[in-house]
């Protein structure tokens, strides 16, 4: 086994990158062409690292791997602790795929360019931070650290009305933050602890579970964009630029998500439970109303992040099904969302080099222009929507068939729900693809090799986990039966008491 601290140099490698990047000096141009190497360095070593993990996890084990530990305030048992499951390991892997494939494939700004790469590069240090966190007090530290390069990246780099969306998007966070420093504060008062193994098994008072178990879900319901929590995210990803949608939709808005599995299930076992049925409630209404407003969006970005909710929305309906095949369902899901969401953004950065705007009406009939890139469009489309074969069938059938054992008419809604998702996407190929081509796409030229490899490396994904999903499956599969049996052993301790 790898002897050195593999999660801690994932941790620092990009922060030793950015302190590179500060001593960069000499014209703009220079600048950002250096950056850019370094970032790709960067992003490259870290992902052959979290492979590395990968290949060498033990799938047949439920327990945390790649262990770190130093005592920080024994006092309250406050530890540097860091180690992976099968259900963490899947998010790093996915996570920093993301950062390699904006570093390779969408151009680095040669105005701040340090400030872009500095401040993607922290989000994929708190992020590995986040995923890989076995205390509490150290998860709420990366999870609200990776705002604050958000907040330089919407400001400075953003478009349109960016001071609003960036103010909206940080009240929204701040207003989180307190309700889950709160409960977090609470849970070590009473316990005297802030390991998440300790809380796992630690038996809270009905009351009090209900009263952490809101305060946390609120917390990372704003995260995952749920309603009515939502309302930040159309706004930030309209006047965000299009490196850091991917980065929300694709790392960032998994914060609620793994939040959810990893504290809520384990921790407040009998609140969870009982707050099931609200919560599906919750995700229909999100499920329909993004839907709507997708389907009569005409600005690209905005109908893509209301098409993000939709299936968030699901993802989080299926985590509170409250069993194993819609967990592994959710986190399916979770990841594949991060990758066909990924490629939907890689296209509209090649449509925008083309043609500054982000009104659908103004991409028409893409498919004589363009038939390469509609291809990829097709594809990615026929992911969003769950067709057999790709990622996003086997993410939607389990989540669907988790939700369908815990309750079979909340089930058939979020299967009508679904539909409303499949006919946006189809509506939005018939005219952007199948449209008639119009004065603006007929003189388009269609991508190149360098922009088809992006693309392809998408696709590969999609076409891999949808063939293949028990690689993926396989991992995650004892975590999630142990994150099961703590789940099932917390509702029976509480009923003896």
């Amino acid at each position: 086994m790898f002897s050195m601290p593999i999660l801690s140099f994932l941790i620092f490698l990009p922060i030793v990158a950015i302190l590179i990047i500060l001593t960069i000096r000499g014209e703009q141009e220079l600048i950002a062409k250096s950056v850019k190497y370094i970032t790709i360095l960067t992003s490259v070593i870290h992902l052959v690292l979290c492979l590395y993990i990968l290949f060498s996890f033990i799938k047949i084990d439920g327990d945390y791997q790649f262990v770190e530990k130093i005592a920080l305030i024994p006092s309250i048992d406050f530890n540097y602790y860091l180690g992976v499951d099968g259900i963490s390991l899947l998010f790093l892997v996915f996570s920093s795929l993301l950062f390699l494939m904006i570093f390779l494939f969408i151009e680095i700004p040669q105005n701040n360019a340090k400030l872009y790469a500095i401040s993607f590069l922290a989000i994929l240090s708190f992020s590995v931070g986040t995923f890989a966190s076995l205390d509490l007090i150290l998860f709420y530290l990366f999870y609200e650290a990776s705002m604050i390069p958000v907040f330089f990246l919407m400001g400075v780099f953003g478009s349109g009305n960016k001071l609003y969306s960036t103010f909206k998007f940080m009240m929204y966070t701040v207003a989180g933050s307190m309700l889950m420093i709160i409960a977090i504060i609470a849970m070590v008062a009473i316990t005297k602890s802030s390991s998440m193994q300790f809380f796992d098994t630690f038996a809270f008072d009905y009351k009090v579970q209900v009263y952490l178990f809101t305060a946390i879900f609120i917390a990372l319901a704003i995260k995952s964009g749920i309603f009515p929590f939502h309302s930040w995210l159309p706004d930030t990803y309209e006047t965000s630029p299009l490196s850091l949608n991917i980065i929300l939709s694709g790392v960032l808005m998994k914060y609620g998500v793994y939040g959810m599995i990893r504290i809520l299930i384990p921790m407040f076992p009998l609140a969870m439970f009982d707050a099931s049925t609200y919560i599906y409630i919750l995700s229909i209404i999100t499920l329909f109303y993004a839907g709507f407003i997708a389907f009569t969006e005409s600005n690209i970005k905005k109908l893509f992040a209301y098409f993000s909710l939709s299936h968030l929305a699901l993802i989080v309906a299926a985590i509170f099904s409250l069993n194993t095949q819609g967990i592994e369902g959710a986190i399916f899901q979770a990841i594949s969302h991060s990758t066909y969401t990924a490629g939907i953004f890689l296209v509209i950065v090649y449509l925008k080099a083309r043609l500054d705007s982000n009104n659908k009406e103004y991409f028409m009939g893409l498919a004589t222009p363009m038939p390469i890139l509609s291809i990829f469009i097709v594809l990615i489309g026929l992911a969003n929507i769950g067709l057999p074969l790709t990622n996003g069938f086997v993410g939607e059938f389990l989540s669907l068939l988790g939700i369908f054992q815990h309750n079979r008419f909340f089930a058939i809604l979020f299967c009508f729900t679904i539909l409303i998702s499949a006919v946006v996407i189809i509506r939005f190929n018939r005219y952007v693809v199948f449209g008639n081509v119009n004065e603006y796409t007929k003189s388009f030229k269609d991508i190149n090799f360098y922009e088809i490899t992006g693309l392809s490396i998408i696709v590969l994904v999609i076409i891999i986990m949808g063939v293949y999903p028990d690689i993926f499956l396989d991992i995650m599969h004892s975590s999630v039966s142990k994150l099961m049996e703590s789940f099932k052993n917390g509702i029976i301790i509480q009923n003896d008491i």
